[in-house]
């Protein structure tokens, strides 16, 4: 079954994975949150763009347990952010970012906050939300072989309490620009911000057919730590596979070009991948996954946007949305 697309208006749609914690102080590559943006809009060209923010630039002169290693405060990213929506002025009536992190919770009196590490046999705190738990719940009930296969992968991550960079994101979206989270709020802005989770949509996606062949071990090889570069058509495959469920669920004929976003969005992160000694050779690990993240961030605010997409949660605590209409909810 192919999920009909039902689009009202030019949206400019942005996504961003955005790095909790600013980046690896060891690791260049991980210093980096990928924006891809692009305006949504029926029977126009709808080129998809990137904006790689480079974090190191703004880094935290005495970073803390609980604060970011580079752009703390998230200053660096929203001045891009906004730089991507003044370009666009003019272009859409509509704004929809989906952001990767964890964007609203109810407050837990006595939660300590989130830190970046802890040691061996030590816990963070960390508690699932609302929304959350109903995802396990969904998973509980529909218990088929199939679905089986697609629910072993999906790795909640518990989002209380607020990563703290996040927050302040929020915050300087909202008074900059307008910016409204959705969520609790579920009424209609004009700048609308909506938190998701790409495993979640390649699970989402995997239960509803959009990988007639592919396993979810073969969709979410592009996160595997090994080996630690591949060969640049090897890349190109892994970058491609969790893409391409949009495209087969939303139809190759979709009046979106699904199928030519989705071979941008790969292509985008072999290249910011690249070995700068070969570059035929792509190295894995943050600098190329990150990208595909954003993309898949990316194409599900078009889904949103086309109200064609999913929420868990009942606003309380948190709102995960992700891509296609799970109609057993």
């Amino acid at each position: 079954m192919q999920q009909a697309i039902t689009l009202t208006e030019p949206t400019l749609c942005i996504g961003v994975d955005i790095t909790w914690w600013g980046g690896s102080p060891n690791k260049p590559a991980s210093q980096r949150d990928t924006i891809v943006y692009g305006i949504a809009d029926l029977g126009a060209m709808n080129e998809v763009r990137f904006r790689a923010v480079d974090l190191s630039a703004a880094p935290n002169p005495n970073p803390s347990p609980t604060d970011a290693n580079f752009d703390a405060s998230g200053s660096l990213l929203v001045k891009h952010l906004t730089q991507v929506i003044t370009e666009h002025r003019g272009c859409f009536t509509r704004c929809v970012l989906a952001i990767d992190a964890p964007l609203e919770a109810f407050p837990r009196p006595n939660q300590p906050p989130r830190v970046k590490a802890v040691g061996k046999g030590m816990q963070t705190g960390a508690l699932r939300r609302q929304c959350e738990h109903e995802i396990e719940r969904f998973k509980t009930r529909h218990s088929t072989a199939e679905a089986k296969s697609w629910h072993r992968d999906v790795r909640i991550q518990s989002g209380s309490p607020l990563p703290p960079r996040v927050t302040s994101i929020l915050n300087q979206l909202s008074s900059s620009a307008g910016f409204r989270c959705w969520g609790h709020d579920r009424r209609r802005h004009t700048f609308q911000v909506i938190e998701v989770f790409p495993s979640e949509a390649i699970w989402a996606l995997g239960v509803l057919n959009g990988y007639p062949s592919m396993t979810s071990q073969d969709v979410r090889r592009y996160k595997l730590k090994k080996p630690s570069s591949l060969e640049l058509s090897a890349a190109r495959r892994q970058a491609l596979a969790p893409l391409l469920g949009f495209a087969e669920y939303f139809g190759n004929d979709s009046p979106l070009p699904f199928r030519r976003w989705c071979d941008d969005i790969a292509s985008f992160a072999c290249a910011v991948a690249t070995d700068a000694r070969r570059i035929d050779v792509v190295r894995k690990g943050k600098g190329f996954d990150d990208p595909i993240d954003s993309g898949i961030a990316f194409l599900t605010a078009v889904t949103f946007a086309s109200e064609a997409a999913h929420a868990w949660g009942d606003g309380t605590d948190g709102t995960i949305v992700g891509p296609g209409i799970l109609r057993t909810l």
